[in-house]
């Protein structure tokens, strides 16, 4: 059961309290398999919301992922409260695993594309001495940071900030990741590309855990294949997409050593047409419950 709302709200891109509406209705339905946690705040100090879903039972491992890092890819938002719907009504991960899921990572950033500029990327901070404005989170995270496919000019989309782990957003993410004691999966929901990538982005070198990542990329790409046909290129994001560095699936291999860690590129373009949310959040879902599902013990 879910909220009858549902269908109408995946007809259209939510605005952030819009989401935070619809978080609050689906935690009202399943008040025994949901808890709102909030990992820290914004530039902006708004507080940047997640959902734990989970069944009864102790010491099971951890799954964590967010999506809308980038403020314009509007279509990893869907996609992530997609997954946030079926992991609740299907139920079928939730005796192995606890999700931690942040649907809107860069909330000043989101709510910035939905009041002035469509496309913007990075976060709303200050730069000093800078009249250009944000951070790319994505090129924020401390491993591999500084290295090829940032940028150090603040007036880039790739601007890396001026130190590792600079931004706020940044900090709230990292440190609360690192809290979670047994985490077995990450993934950053991306747009847009038909890609599911693991480490290594500042290097083209191959992570020593590729072999086990590549086999659960096979396995995502065969259940996102399944659902549209569309299929997603696989293997490290370096080697598939381009160099990235001081990005979230390094820091989450690289330092935290969670095998396997990944960044998804859902298909399709920045300003996507609402018709496609559905078709493509099922897909998402399908690559991730195949994924996660080949990780039970």
């Amino acid at each position: 059961m879910c909220p009858k709302r549902d269908k109408d709200f995946f007809d259209y891109f939510p605005t952030y309290p819009q989401v935070l509406s619809w978080l609050d209705g689906i935690q009202a339905l399943y008040p025994q398999n949901t808890e709102t946690f909030y990992i820290g705040e914004t530039y902006l100090k708004t507080r940047i919301r997640g959902i734990k879903i989970f069944n009864s039972g102790q010491n099971k491992r951890q799954v964590f992922m967010n999506a809308g890092i980038h403020a314009r890819e509007w279509i990893t938002v869907t996609s992530s409260l997609y997954i946030v719907q079926q992991l609740l009504s299907q139920r079928t991960l939730l005796n192995d695993f606890d999700f931690y899921i942040v649907p809107v990572f860069n909330v000043d950033g989101y709510t910035y594309t939905h009041e002035v500029a469509r496309l913007w990327r990075k976060n709303r901070e200050l730069n000093s001495g800078n009249t250009c404005v944000g951070t790319d989170l994505n090129r924020n995270f401390a491993f591999g940071w500084g290295r090829d496919g940032s940028s150090n000019n603040p007036c880039s989309d790739t601007f890396r900030g001026l130190t590792p782990t600079s931004s706020p957003e940044t900090k709230a993410i990292t440190s609360f990741i690192a809290t979670l004691q047994n985490l077995a999966y990450y993934l950053d929901i991306h747009c847009c590309g038909a890609m599911f990538m693991s480490s290594w982005g500042f290097t083209s070198a191959l992570p020593d855990d590729y072999n086990e990542m590549l086999r659960v990329m096979q396995i995502a790409q065969t259940g996102i294949r399944s659902i549209n046909g569309n299929t997603y290129a696989i293997g490290s994001s370096n080697r598939v997409i381009y160099a990235a560095s001081g990005v979230t699936v390094d820091w989450a291999y690289g330092e935290l050593g969670v095998v396997p860690s990944f960044t998804v590129e859902v298909v399709g373009q920045f300003v996507a047409p609402p018709s496609n949310i559905l078709p493509l959040a099922r897909e998402i879902w399908a690559g991730v419950s195949a994924s996660v599902g080949s990780l039970r013990k």
